[in-house]
């Protein structure tokens, strides 16, 4: 199991900002760290990064297929290291990293969330350009990488990347840029949109006659809460069969990330017994572990009910594997959604493979 280092830092002096380069601190008030300690910013943690769920570790010009420039919550796959290897790595980075807290912090300005960074280290220890992304905010994720770019966390044994987590604020999920560089894949009750090209929405779940897209950046379906089902199932099919990430826009705020897509191109996995699913369906949710009895299942609107249900699953299948499977053939809209994924979060899972069956014998 990782260990997570916590470091917290409380900003008192000026400093240049990214934002207006003023060079002055944030003034006593709404959003002053030395008004409001619980607005400090933390190091939650750092750990070796993971692959992608059901990932193979997309190799650059084989098939189109290329390592994410754009952030995504997981490891491109260029710099792999085991975890007996990556791990005191993590731990070098994060005394490093909390150095940096300050311009960090100065990057925030008067934002709360959670940031991820995805940290390359290279064989002499040099970090270079961080991913960064998680608030939902191009300018601060921008800002924030130019702050630990540069990094030296010692002589290491491998180069590896590393994923930590910072916050301002509580505890809150990860959001996305959609001005980042990612190719965007709408879709709404009606269409899915790509650009000048749309799709209507089908009355059932036959599967579409339509070639996938061929993208050069990794491909975002971002979803309005009201898009049901059939609307992400047909943005999957459209989807190429790499890297694709789907968020649910969110009311005052950037989109809310979900986890990573599953093309409907692809091969289901096989059943597993070790795999938790989860299957949302009429506003409830169903966790099973395929070939064991789970019958259990919860409403959305009981948060407490739908833990309970999970931990359950998750104990009828120790151990249990990093990726979650949740399932996308019920009857819901995306904002459901929000609900269940949270709830694996909530649960110790970051991992979650989003579409196809789940729950199904």
């Amino acid at each position: 199991m990782s260990r997570w280092i916590v470091v917290v830092v409380v900003i008192a002096g000026g400093g240049a900002g990214c934002r207006d380069g003023s060079g002055h601190a944030p003034a006593p008030g709404s959003g002053s760290p030395a008004a409001h300690p619980e607005l400090t910013v933390k190091l939650v943690g750092c750990v070796p990064a993971h692959p992608a769920p059901d990932d193979p570790r997309p190799v650059a010009g084989r098939s189109g297929h290329r390592p994410p420039r754009e952030w995504t919550p997981f490891a491109t796959g260029e710099l792999h290291a085991e975890p007996a290897v990556a791990q005191p790595i993590a731990q070098a980075v994060a005394r490093v990293l909390g150095d940096r807290l300050p311009a960090i912090a100065r990057c925030f300005a008067d934002a709360r969330g959670m940031v991820r960074a995805m940290i390359p280290v290279a064989t002499h220890g040099r970090v270079g350009r961080p991913r960064v992304g998680g608030l939902g905010d191009l300018v601060i994720e921008r800002c924030i990488a130019g702050a630990l770019t540069g990094m030296d966390a010692g002589g290491v044994a491998q180069a590896a990347e590393i994923a930590c987590e910072v916050m301002r604020g509580e505890p809150a999920p990860l959001r996305i840029s959609i001005d980042a560089g990612y190719a965007v894949i709408e879709a709404s009750a009606r269409e899915v949109r790509f650009g000048e090209r749309s799709q209507p929405v089908p009355a059932d779940r036959t599967p579409p006659e339509l070639p996938e897209l061929t993208l050069t950046a990794t491909a975002l379906i971002v979803l309005d809460p009201d898009a049901p089902a059939a609307a992400l199932e047909l943005a999957l099919w459209w989807a190429p069969a790499g890297t694709t990430l789907v968020a649910v826009k969110a009311a005052g705020g950037a989109p809310v990330l979900l986890g990573v897509g599953a093309s409907r191109r692809r091969p289901q996995p096989r059943s597993d017994p070790h795999r938790l699913e989860l299957r949302t369906d009429r506003g409830r949710l169903r966790a099973c572990v395929p070939g064991r009895a789970v019958p259990a299942s919860a409403s959305l609107l009981e948060p407490r009910e739908v833990d309970r249900i999970i931990a359950a699953a998750i104990a009828a299948c120790p151990p249990c594997a990093r990726n979650v499977v949740v399932g996308t053939t019920g009857d819901f809209v995306a904002k459901d959604l929000v609900a269940t994924t949270s709830a694996v979060y909530r649960a110790g899972h970051a991992a979650l493979s989003i579409g196809g069956t789940a729950c199904e014998p």
